[in-house]
């Protein structure tokens, strides 16, 4: 049946699948799993959408959003869901990853670009104790190490290794998560900054990397070379980084060499420095004071 909300407001603004990927700057077949009703859009993509369409995003989602100036909504947030910061990660009050598998519930989320976050033995044996209680856990990394081993053919878990590229890092676990920015300056030298986010709040930073996790791990999966099999094939993987390169890699720019400061250390705690700056392409998305509403060359009125 699909989502005809969807339907008829691309149908009335004349607008084909493809078209309006384009113009809301996403892959064609994620608009077609919208559309199919498939998948559910994230917020953010929620609010793009609409904005696009000149529509509210109720009319396009009644059950996933509030009638828009609802007061009585209480689930509604209003956006800043830090919930504790630090400058570095090897702070001695900084949370630690391992620590916040256990205290949460739900599936585990591990986003590593570039060494973020190490794992540790005491991270692989609570990452199985979570899989072994039935918690989904996901990792998605570009630089992958041998611990990960231990977690392979292991249930609940799938890892995969793909060219990510990304300017930050994170480990969600349930409603929770520990979010990591990559400064240039930074690169080898020192621990990255770190932010606790709380994901019951709505509309804040934790649904917006959850979401860029989601694109990303969607990308990884339409590659079956990305999925980790075999400790063989792990072992590849690591010995053999260049083989993820892709042409969409900036020139001159490459991964932190083996024995780097990029990665957590034995003195550092499990958390440890990114490697350049936190530039987001997404970071344009709703920053207009007072959008215009669209009016397509085709929009049947």
């Amino acid at each position: 049946m699909g989502n005809e909300n969807l339907q008829n407001a691309l149908h009335q603004a004349g607008l084909t699948i493809e078209a309006f990927a384009r113009v809301i700057n996403v892959d064609p077949k994620s608009v077609g799993r919208w559309v199919s009703g498939n998948t559910i859009p994230y917020p953010r993509h929620r609010q793009a959408i609409a904005r696009a369409l000149d529509l509210d995003e109720h009319e396009l989602w009644p059950d996933q959003t509030p009638v828009s100036g609802d007061d009585d909504d209480t689930t509604a947030g209003d956006g800043c869901d830090v919930v504790g910061s630090w400058s570095y990660a090897n702070q001695h009050n900084a949370p630690n990853p391992a620590d916040l598998i256990t205290a949460s519930d739900g599936p585990i989320d591990l986003l590593d670009s570039h060494a973020g976050i190490q794992p540790t033995d005491q991270i692989i044996d609570r990452i199985q104790a979570a899989a072994a209680a039935g918690r989904k856990i996901r990792i998605l990394t570009e630089t992958p190490t041998r611990q990960l081993a231990a977690l392979i053919a292991q249930p609940n878990v799938e890892i995969r290794v793909d060219d990510l590229w990304t300017e930050f890092w994170f480990l969600r676990a349930g409603h929770q998560m520990l979010f990591a920015i990559n400064f240039q300056d930074d690169i080898d030298v020192m621990p990255a900054p770190i932010l606790k986010l709380d994901g019951t709040i709505t509309g804040g930073l934790f649904e917006r990397a959850q979401g860029k996790f989601e694109e990303l791990w969607q990308q990884a999966t339409e590659k079956p070379q990305t999925l980790v099999r075999t400790a063989a094939q792990l072992e590849q993987m690591i010995s053999q980084p260049a083989a993820l390169a892709t042409p969409s890699h900036p020139a001159g720019r490459q991964p932190p060499k083996a024995g780097s400061n990029s990665g957590a250390g034995a003195e550092m705690p499990p958390i440890s420095a990114g490697n350049e700056p936190a530039i987001s392409p997404l970071a344009k998305i709703g920053e207009s004071a007072a959008p215009q509403p669209r009016r397509w060359p085709g929009r049947h009125e």
